[in-house]
């Protein structure tokens, strides 16, 4: 990875076999420069200090960051409620705090946990492919 590092956030709906429905939102585009971080997490009115905000009954306040380290790319939950999964697999126990977990392009990531079925949008998870340094699109791109 190099300084000004581009993350996609390729948001995903139900075009994976045998994953849940997911939450639908544009695709989420960032630069991430070393030691900055991207904070992913449910908006309140009490704090505002999440970089993308994910209108989830799933997702919590504080739910999970993503950073570069020694020119790798991590993920690590913040203590979620409903889980954060990278490519199927929980990275933490409700309400802790997991190790940091390296993201490739193409992992696939879940914030949180579809509630009582996900019937309704606002209780569905976020399912996205992660893409590192993507070729320029002509994708919305959301700003901070």
């Amino acid at each position: 990875m190099h300084p000004g590092t581009v993350i996609r956030f390729c948001i995903l709906s139900n075009d994976l076999p045998g994953q849940e429905p997911s939450m639908v939102i544009d695709t989420i585009e960032r630069e991430l420069a070393p030691s900055t971080q991207i904070r992913l997490g449910r908006f309140t009115t009490i704090t505002d200090e999440n970089d993308i905000h994910l209108n989830s009954k799933v997702v919590s306040r504080r739910h999970a960051k993503i950073y570069v380290k020694k020119s790798k790319l991590l993920i690590k939950d913040t203590k979620s409620n409903f889980g954060t999964y990278v490519n199927g697999v929980r990275l933490a126990k409700k309400k802790q705090v997991s190790v940091p977990h390296k993201l490739e392009s193409g992992d696939i990531v879940r914030i949180g946990k579809d509630f009582h079925g996900g019937i309704k949008e606002n209780q569905r998870g976020v399912l996205m492919r992660i893409e590192i340094d993507p070729p320029a699109s002509t994708t919305m791109m959301m700003t901070p």
